[in-house]
């Protein structure tokens, strides 16, 4: 939708005037300049009560289109807009979010031999991070690849849980991430974000599971399992009860 200029204000753009919510003394009728005569649509209100309309088209806020026969719309100035409230883009730019090859030449940092065939750029995790989280949020990732959302998390200031079963955890995950934490990772949204290092993580390997299928059919517990690990199971299953 284009931006209409409004002099004194600045740009502005019309935004929806009713809500889901009904509610009896948002169910009048408006008139237009036009002279029709518009209500909201079935199982929706205004958002406005009348006589705080009333107050917005006398201060110049309401739009009733180019020929004043819409439906109202409040006017949304962008100098009244937070930031960090704009609805994000549906598409986002590779010059804003970067690129594959960006992201090989962050991975190389870490790993130049192998730096992972499909990695994704730090700025398009810090982006994503950035909408759908707050600092001390957990971020989950369960396929972690290269370990680019753990990566971006911690430096973020986010807590975070990164899952790879791949032997890339090994030569990939865990050299990048001593890195970030060590404060020597200056690729990526290393300087955007000013991170210096700090925090730390705790490395975990898959146990094998608790039960196997013996040559007669029987389920039975895995030799591999020792009494320290067989008393971690035992513990683990009075937490969760």
């Amino acid at each position: 939708m284009p931006i209409i200029c409004l002099c004194g204000r600045g740009p502005w753009f019309p935004g929806d005037m009713t809500v889901k919510t009904v509610s009896e003394n948002a169910l009048y009728e408006i008139t237009t300049p036009s002279g029709r005569k518009v209500k909201p649509a079935d199982g929706r209100a205004w958002v406005y009560t009348k006589d705080r309309f009333e107050e917005l088209v006398e201060e110049h806020r309401i739009t009733f289109g180019k020929n004043g026969n819409n439906k109202p719309c409040i006017k949304r100035f962008l100098t009244e807009v937070e930031e960090s409230k704009i609805v994000p883009k549906s598409v986002w730019l590779y010059e804003e979010v970067g690129e594959n090859r960006n992201a090989r030449q962050e991975v190389k940092k870490f790993n130049n031999e192998n730096p992972f065939a499909t990695p994704k750029p730090e700025r398009l995790l810090e982006r994503i991070i950035h909408i759908a989280t707050n600092p001390g949020d957990l971020v989950l990732d369960s396929f972690l690849g290269s370990g680019t959302t753990a990566a971006v998390a911690h430096k973020m200031k986010r807590r975070w849980i990164g899952i790879e079963l791949g032997e890339h955890c090994h030569t990939h995950c865990l050299p990048r991430l001593k890195k970030v934490v060590d404060g020597t990772d200056k690729g990526g949204i290393s300087n955007a974000v000013n991170w210096q290092g700090g925090g730390g993580f705790k490395y975990y390997y898959l146990a094998p599971s608790l039960l196997k299928e013996d040559k007669h059919g029987n389920w039975v517990i895995d030799e591999r399992y020792n009494a320290d690990m067989l008393a971690a199971v035992n513990s683990e299953k009075r937490i969760i009860a």
